[in-house]
This record gives structure tokens, sequence and C-alpha cells, in this order.
């Protein structure tokens, strides 16, 4: 479009050149010369009003021509991706919701590697209260409360049991008693820094027992 202006207007601007030299170099009517020139005059003034204003709209083409087409693209993008839709879909009409659920199935093996992968401190000692705690993984605390370090329900400090069952603390699941532990831990047992000082501690704050200490540190010994 803007070149088919430029087109006319140089055009335009040819034959008012041409008028021009016809008016030195003939007898025409100078009025008829001056009536044709006038009327090419304020052609040329339009087409170049024409111009300019086109050569200011460009810009704006130019962003809404690249809107336009980022919306084709998305379109085209949506209407080539069927198998998206597709599972969608499928997620949307499941009159169930899909449940991705851990193994929470119970075995001394798994306590060890859970104890260990949290980091704990001395974690033989930790897994020697368990296995002392719940009568080696067998009383009732254990088995109804998922409890297996006798806990009590904890009132200062953060906790993951959920409520209190038997005078214990009752977790939703066995790894929820252990992460509980390790929030014991945080909470007093962040100053202890070696092994005597753990067994010292647990000695005479975790049980009444007399010879808690011994029993714990005979159990630990299997762990190492």
């Amino acid at each position: 479009m803007l070149f088919r202006k430029l087109n006319k207007l140089y055009k335009l601007r040819t034959k008012l050149y041409t008028s021009l030299v016809m008016t030195r170099n003939s007898d025409a009517n100078p009025e008829l010369i001056d009536i044709r020139t006038n009327d090419l005059e304020q052609n040329i003034e339009k087409i170049s009003k024409e111009i300019k204003f086109e050569e200011l709209m460009r810009p704006f083409i130019y962003i809404i021509w690249g809107f336009i087409g980022v919306i084709i693209f998305m379109l085209l993008s949506f209407m080539t991706a069927p198998e998206t839709h597709v599972v969608y879909r499928k997620v949307i009409e499941q009159k169930e919701p899909v449940v991705i659920s851990e193994n929470l199935e119970f075995s001394k093996e798994k306590l060890i590697t859970y104890v260990k992968s949290l980091n704990l401190k001395f974690p033989h000692i930790v897994l020697a209260q368990a296995q002392l705690e719940s009568g080696n993984f067998s009383s009732r605390i254990f088995k109804e409360n998922n409890n297996f370090f006798g806990m009590k329900q904890a009132k200062s400090r953060p906790t993951t049991c959920i409520k209190l069952q038997h005078g214990h603390a009752y977790y939703n699941n066995w790894k929820d008693c252990v992460i509980d532990y390790a929030l014991y831990q945080a909470a007093y047992l962040k100053k202890i820094k070696t092994e005597e000082q753990y067994y010292n501690y647990i000695g005479a704050n975790y049980a009444e027992s007399p010879n808690y200490e011994s029993v714990v540190r005979d159990i630990a010994k299997s762990y190492k």
C-alpha cells in the first residue's frame, strides 16, 4: 500500500513538472494550465499526508500484527496437542481422586534406614531405645499408637502427635513417631556432643528404671 502511494506521488510530481515546463514553452491558456497545476499540487499534498500518516501508524500496525501472530500460534499449539487435552479430560472425568500412597508397612530394616536418613544424633542409641521401649516392636503402645519410643504427648515443643491414647502419644504412622523423636532431640538434646553425655541424659531423664542406661548401652552395640 505504501509503495503504491509513493509511486503515485512520483507520477504526480512528474506531471506537475511537465505542466510547469509546458507553461513556459507553449502558448497554451495560462489559466487552464494554472487550474491543472493546482489540481496536481492538491493531489500531491493529499498523497503526501496519507504517506506521513501511514509512516506514523506503521509501528502500531506491526505491534497489532505481532499480537495476532502470537494468538494464532497459541491456538495452533493447543490444536496440535490432543494428547494433553485427553489426559486433562480423563483426570477431570474421574469419579474418585487419584491417591498416591506411601508404603508405611513397618520393618526393622526400614526403621534403621529411616532413622539414619534423618541424621539423628547417635542413631544406634535411638534404635536401641526404640527396641527397648516397644518390647522388641511388639508392645500395645507400638501396635495401637505407632509409638515405639514410649513418647508422651508434647505440650511445649512442635510435635507430630495427633492425640493422646492409652496415656501415650498417638501417631498416624511409625515414621511420624521417628520425626517426633527428632523434634524431641532438637528441643532438649541439641547441646549434647558425646555418646556419654547422651547416655547420661537418657538415664537421668528418659525413664525411671535405674538400669535403663545400661540396657540401652547393651542393645546399642548391635546397631553400630
